[in-house]
């Protein structure tokens, strides 16, 4: 609460922005009706996809948001699949929120990436607390992969729906910020175990595990997140398909191999990682990245920033990066009109009004040319 004075002018102004973008969000959801725009068959040689957060959306605003989803060009939406919400119980399941979100985003013409997160309380002490119990996780990918895989139940039950089955899966979300044993080893064990689950499950099905070339121990110190996992499970490369990396930082044109934590160009630095290990043949896959454009904290960036850095990163990933940078997602649709100074709340393309950052170009010029 602000006290001493008159309340300041961006408060204002952020709180009059939210409610013209829910009132216009609002009447477009009344009618919102979804077309799958055409598009090439080919698969274009850098996958364009962001996040968008359908899953917290009911009915018609689910439409909606999908809606503004495509309207960026990407042909991928990076959805979390809460494993709390699917498995409540051990064994019993609830997919309806999930199908719902795959039901709208393939209307949509999107293609869903699952990201399988969000344990259980009967499965681990916190909702990012690695499971001790890999074969709980296991079971729940499995179940997932046959479901929303390719031939998957869900797709036999909706035979109208065009094909868009969710070939790729991402195994938890930045495994190495959890709350309790933030341990690669514990975290490559986990992987193990649910691909190798998920693969008897559907064969067709792919997964990335996460990694980053550094993190903070729980001990305060700092080390190799994929070293560490390595170590744990050497043959790990048997067992993943790609490595998804968030690789947020500043100036993407500003990397320094020797200090790289922090600059986006470390996506570089965890390839040479995988390569050292022998697995340079697979692919990386960002599946975050973006910069706040909030005020008066620590990581803000202008909006003309946030497009120039987004612009040359996804030029990085076409040319220096290309031989091994698959995707790139984007976070995130739009902005949740916060405090100006609440970083998390800013990263959006589209900003609390519904209007359209210089960034939402950005990404839908990469987009179309690449279509």
């Amino acid at each position: 609460m602000l006290t001493g004075g008159p309340p300041r002018r961006e408060a204002v102004i952020d709180v009059r922005a939210s409610q013209i973008g829910n009132e216009s969000f609002n009447r477009a959801a009344a009618s919102c009706r979804l077309t799958p725009p055409s598009v090439s068959g080919q698969q274009p040689r850098l996958l364009l996809g962001i996040s968008a957060s359908l899953r917290l959306f009911p009915g018609r605003a689910m439409c909606e948001e999908a809606r503004l989803a495509r309207a960026t060009g990407a042909r991928t939406v990076r959805e979390d699949l809460s494993w709390a919400q699917s498995e409540p119980r051990p064994n019993q399941y609830d997919w309806a929120n999930y199908d719902a979100v795959v039901t709208t985003a393939t209307n949509a013409g999107l293609t869903v990436l699952p990201v399988l997160d969000d344990a259980p309380a009967w499965a681990a002490t916190t909702p990012t607390t690695i499971p001790s119990d890999p074969a709980s996780y296991a079971g729940f990918t499995a179940a997932a992969v046959r479901r929303y895989g390719p031939g998957g139940t869900f797709w036999r039950v909706h035979p109208g729906l065009p094909a868009h089955p969710l070939v790729w899966y991402e195994l938890w979300n930045e495994p190495y910020y959890a709350d309790h044993n933030r341990d690669p080893g514990a975290y490559a064990r986990l992987a193990r175990a649910a691909v190798t689950a998920g693969r008897a499950s559907n064969p067709a099905a792919r997964f990335l595990i996460e990694g980053d070339t550094g993190y903070q121990t729980p001990s305060g110190g700092s080390a190799d997140w994929i070293a560490g996992m390595y170590a744990a499970v050497p043959d790990l490369g048997g067992y993943f398909d790609a490595l998804a990396v968030h690789p947020y930082g500043g100036n993407p044109a500003i990397y320094t191999p020797a200090d790289a934590d922090g600059q986006p160009g470390r996506v570089q630095l965890a390839h040479d990682e995988l390569a050292a290990h022998g697995d340079g043949a697979k692919p990386v896959w960002v599946t975050e990245i973006g910069w706040s454009t909030c005020s008066g904290a620590e990581g803000c960036v202008t909006k003309a920033q946030q497009a120039s850095y987004l612009s040359e990163f996804l030029r990085l990933a076409r040319t220096t990066w290309s031989s091994y940078v698959r995707a790139v997602f984007v976070y995130d649709l739009r902005d949740s009109a916060s405090r100006p100074d609440d970083r998390e709340a800013w990263f959006g393309l589209l900003a609390p009004d519904l209007s359209p950052k210089p960034a939402w170009q950005s990404l839908r010029d990469a987009a179309t040319s690449s279509q």
